[in-house]
């Protein structure tokens, strides 16, 4: 039997759209990297190729290595500001040196190789004075040195900081290179962390609690309330993992009432660069639902983003919001449950949207619209008419399985537009998806439906895809669905380079779970 490779399938979205140039032939700049635990951003920027014909794939090792393992092929921007061969390595090995060879071929002249090396971050940073904080009232940092990170530690006890109503519990702004460790925080009146106008910035082993105004806020009337518990504006290299976030003081309304506007978990705002938000526990509670968990807004989610690993709950509207420039973001392996939309990258007239995004390996489930059990919400909400960037979705899991209620669609709002969703499984209400309109340059295949092909009629979509599935999963831990042995979606997907590549069987299964081979970590791993 031949393996199923995606290199034939995204010849469609290696490049698109029309020329403005006469200039048919590629002249191509240095190889760039930005790097995080796991992820390698790459970017190769190029002028010429006017008709757009172009391609670029790429090869990585670790360095000193003899074998070299594909990667996705680059996405090919040639319609905004920073026209470029773009994409990324994913799930690689912290603090280790990658040796990365890009082959780039125009039929038009330019064909040829470039080698870079990029080095991933270490989980260990290089720790200096360390302050121990005793209980506390709110405080207001002071940075640190990049040898010298300034630690405020909490302890075994994690020592309780209570703002007692003053704005932050922690006032981080303009602070660089800080550990915030083993500490609790509450009381505060707005954010419970203010980090903003920083720079290399930790938050770690702690719990946030009880923070910002109390009250039930909406969009209208200029009523709403947005405290976030941790608050980042234009940051870059901020790293949140293994924090236990839970029951803000405030409550948002839900969509009967008007759009949900009331306090979030992790929050983005004015571009938040290279960073990473990793291995939280984000969750609400009756009365006290977020307006968005992690939330990018007003351009908030930048580049060279990584959010994996996440639990997270209770949200009327949506369980992450990526919205903005988006070049090289990445999410994978979050579990989220109880929200009105799973995740949201959908872009409007505030965004450029450059991409490409990557969401795969997610488990999204108990999503609702209203408190009845007989109503919920969409998986993803996803418009990308008026941004140039491609979404890649793969091996995601949206169901509803035994007493969990169905999603009522797998994508809301439209049109849609560069896209290529693959290997997903989509356990849904309705036949495939709700409100979903117009595509272009889209490829969906390989994917399981618990709905007909009704939509997929006509279209040169879904060659390859199950419908009418009866889904059965079992659960090896609370959330962690994967299917039962015998499962038609096991050995049913494409081989998706550095995506889906190490699987058991003769081919990639699809979900979230690869059977014997794909364990999900997800929450505080301390």
């Amino acid at each position: 039997m031949k393996s199923r490779t995606l290199l034939n399938i995204l010849a469609l979205s290696s490049c698109f759209a029309f020329a403005f140039k006469k200039d048919n032939a590629l002249k191509t700049a240095t190889i760039t990297t930005v790097t995080t635990f796991q992820s390698i951003s790459l970017e190769l920027p190029f002028t010429g190729d006017a008709n757009q014909n172009a391609t670029c794939d790429v090869v990585f090792r670790k360095k000193g290595t003899r074998e070299w393992r594909k990667g996705l092929r680059l996405f090919n921007d040639y319609l905004t500001d920073k026209i470029g061969f773009r994409g990324s390595l994913v799930l690689l090995n912290p603090d280790t040196e990658y040796e990365i060879k890009l082959t780039y071929h125009d039929s038009d002249g330019g064909s040829g190789e470039k080698v870079a090396f990029a080095k991933t971050w270490s989980e260990h940073f290089a720790e200096g004075k360390v302050t121990k904080v005793n209980d506390s009232k709110s405080f207001k940092v002071i940075s640190g040195t990049e040898n010298n990170y300034h630690v405020y530690d909490g302890g075994k006890s994690k020592t309780l900081v209570n703002a007692n109503n003053e704005p932050f519990c922690v006032d981080l702004e303009g602070a660089s290179y800080v550990i915030l460790r083993n500490l609790r925080f509450t009381g505060s009146d707005q954010h419970a962390l203010n980090i903003k106008n920083a720079n290399h910035i930790i938050v770690e082993n702690c719990e946030i609690f009880e923070w910002g105004r109390p009250g039930t806020f909406c969009q209208k009337d200029g009523k709403g309330r947005r405290d976030g518990a941790i608050y980042v504006e234009t940051c870059s290299e901020i790293v949140i993992q293994n924090n236990r976030i839970h029951n803000p003081r405030g409550n948002t309304c839900d969509w009967r009432i008007a759009h949900p506007n009331g306090p979030r978990g992790i929050y983005l705002n004015n571009i938040v660069n290279h960073s990473v938000f990793r291995y939280n526990s984000i969750s609400g509670s009756e009365n006290h639902y977020y307006d968005d968990v992690i939330t990018g807004d007003t351009d908030g989610s930048g580049d060279d983003l990584d959010i994996y690993g996440n639990l997270i709950s209770h949200a009327w509207d949506d369980g992450i919001e990526i919205e903005g420039p988006n070049k090289n973001v990445r999410v994978w392996g979050n579990v989220v449950k109880n929200v009105f939309q799973a995740i949201a990258s959908d872009n409007n007239t505030k965004n450029m949207y450059y991409g490409p995004v990557y969401i795969w390996r997610n488990i999204f489930t108990d999503l609702y619209y209203y408190p009845t059990p007989k109503s919920s919400g969409n998986g993803f909400k996803l418009e990308n008419s008026l941004g140039h960037g491609h979404i890649y979705i793969f091996n995601n899991t949206l169901l509803g399985a035994g007493n969990h209620l169905k999603p009522n669609g797998g994508i809301s709002n439209g049109p849609q537009f560069n896209m290529t969703l693959l290997n997903n499984i989509f356990d849904i209400n309705k036949d495939n998806f709700h409100d979903n309109k117009t595509q272009d340059n889209v490829i969906f295949d390989y994917n399981a439906y618990s709905g007909s092909n009704k939509l997929f009629t006509g279209k040169e979509l879904e060659k390859n895809g199950l419908f009418n599935q009866k889904f059965t999963f079992s659960q090896k831990k609370e959330w962690v669905f994967s299917p039962v042995k015998g499962s038609s979606t096991i050995d049913a997907g494409v081989i998706i380079p550095n995506f889906s590549d190490d699987f058991k069987g003769k081919a990639p299964d699809m979900g979230a779970i690869e059977n014997g081979v794909y364990e999900m970590k997800v929450g505080p791993q301390n």
